[in-house]
């Protein structure tokens, strides 16, 4: 039974060249990405810790301002008092009761009101504007007609002397005694007390009131006051803040907004005369405010409660931004500081770095890869498809023995191939010469044995046969030497296919 040979369906493959690059090129670019992508992890990682580190900065900065307005208020407080009650200054001495007021004013650039109230209604006040002018106020009030006579004196510095720049007197109906400062002492006698937020009487701006008495052996002379303007604490969260994207706020335990970067959210509505409704972040406009709002409201942190910093990551979903958002207690009053960090503030400078090392590394790739390829098809590739293409000449029989003398030169695992090769191909090369020989041999043997045939075929024939016959005949009728020409002639030796 006779089977046939298998056949083989071709396949198209690549290249070993194509192959060899390809792998250099995964080896590359994997090594690229091994690299890439823990730089990248690390990355976020040290984002997280920057923006903590910064958050706790902000609150320690902040509450440090704040800690010192506080500490200043209560130092100017006790100055007063101490000042006063020594007889230093003559609390009737209108004179030089302004001057102490004056340089207790100047000395801190937070206050915004240095205040007196006396029992039966009168009033003086030094305050500080905003365009670095400042107003001398003094109120007398009159009972019988329930209103004061208001002078307000304005003056504006010049080198180190003041200059009066203005007088405004008017009826006003003012009584010390049922300001919101005045009553918030009275409440509290002989300790230092903080006021709501409330607007003052003069500027109509929202500020906070620290109020204490001044009493000589149990007899009430007045209240001391010393205010301050949001707008302080909101200027200095703006030059904490700087050009960079974001929101700095302090809030209140009701989440009312005590301060902003953004002044022009610091708006508020008059409940009454002097009280104030502050806008609050649950109704802020302001973007950063709403995510730190929405980010306390899904985590259900109260702020009437917050013991300690919280922090958590907002993902905005129209613009896919993520904002690190932080709050702690300022350990003053009911207040809170919180931060809205957007991850751009960091990002921007890791994605340039990103596109850095993006052009870096593909430049590593396309010099490592062509130079790694240049090597490999120089001494992997090339004498490996010599080999290949010496193989497929011998199969051609087109084979030269020179031909892989450069391969074969090499003192690696293909020069030893080639060299092996060489010797092979001398081998099947002498190999076939002698089985051409033998051929050629078996050839010759083949035609003579095939003559003898043709001749012993043309002995046997019947022609043949009558031949001899007739030859027979004719020697017994001619002479001996006629008989033997025509015996020479008939010889079965004689005969050939080819003479026949």
């Amino acid at each position: 039974m006779q089977l046939d040979p298998p056949s083989y369906k071709q396949r198209r493959t690549l290249s070993l060249k194509a192959k060899l690059a390809g792998a250099i090129l995964i080896t590359v670019s994997a090594t690229a990405a091994i690299v890439h992508f823990p730089w990248m992890w690390a990355s976020s990682r040290n984002i997280n810790s920057i923006v903590d580190q910064l958050n706790e900065a902000i609150t320690r900065q902040t509450s440090r301002e704040v800690g010192n307005i506080f500490s200043n208020v209560r130092s100017a407080q006790v100055l007063i008092q101490s000042t006063f009650l020594s007889g230093s200054v003559d609390l009737n001495d209108e004179d030089a009761r302004e001057e102490f007021y004056l340089n207790v004013l100047e000395a801190n650039p937070n206050f915004t009101w240095v205040q007196f109230g006396y029992p039966n209604g009168n009033y003086l006040g030094l305050q500080r504007r905003q365009d670095g002018r400042i107003n001398i106020i003094n109120r007398q009030y009159n009972p019988e007609v329930d209103q004061a006579t208001k002078i307000v004196e304005s003056y504006e510095r010049v080198g180190q002397n003041l200059r009066l720049i203005s007088t405004e007197t008017t009826p006003e109906k003012y009584y010390a005694p049922q300001r919101p400062w005045y009553q918030a002492a009275m409440r509290s006698r002989g300790q230092q007390a903080w006021t709501d937020v409330y607007v003052f009487a003069t500027g109509r701006i929202p500020g906070i009131d620290s109020a204490t008495t001044l009493e000589d052996q149990g007899e009430l002379l007045g209240v001391i006051s010393i205010a301050f303007d949001l707008k302080q604490i909101a200027t200095f969260l703006t030059h904490l803040q700087g050009d960079r994207p974001g929101a700095i706020f302090i809030v209140n335990s009701r989440g009312e907004l005590i301060a902003f970067t953004d002044p022009t959210e610091l708006g508020y509505t008059l409940t009454g005369q002097d009280t104030a409704e502050l806008t609050t972040i649950s109704g802020s406009q302001n973007r950063y405010l709403r995510f730190a709002y929405q980010t306390l409201q899904t985590n259900q942190v109260p702020l009437n409660q917050l013991t300690s910093r919280f922090s958590d990551i907002y993902y905005d979903p129209e613009t896919g931004e993520r904002f690190y958002i932080s709050i702690a207690p300022l350990d003053h009053l009911d207040w809170s500081v919180g931060t809205v960090i957007p991850e751009s503030n960091y990002l921007t400078e890791i994605n340039r770095n990103k596109r850095v090392l993006f052009f870096v590394v593909s430049g590593f790739i396309v010099v490592a890869a062509g130079t790694a390829m240049f090597l490999t098809d120089r001494f992997i590739a090339r004498p490996v498809m010599n080999v290949a293409k010496a193989a497929a000449d011998i199969e051609a029989e087109k084979f030269e023995i020179d031909s892989l003398d450069q391969v074969a030169k090499q003192d690696d695992e293909l020069g030893q191939l080639a060299r092996v090769f060489q010797a092979m191909a001398r081998e099947v090369y002498a190999r076939e010469q002698r089985l051409k020989q033998t051929v050629q041999e078996l050839r010759i043997e083949i035609d003579e044995v095939k003559r003898k045939k043709q001749v012993n075929e043309i002995v046997e024939s019947d022609f043949f046969q009558d031949l001899q016959a007739k030859a027979r005949l004719a020697r017994n009728r001619l002479g001996s030497s006629s008989r033997r020409e025509i015996e020479d002639i008939i010889k079965p030796e004689s005969l050939d296919s080819d003479n026949l």
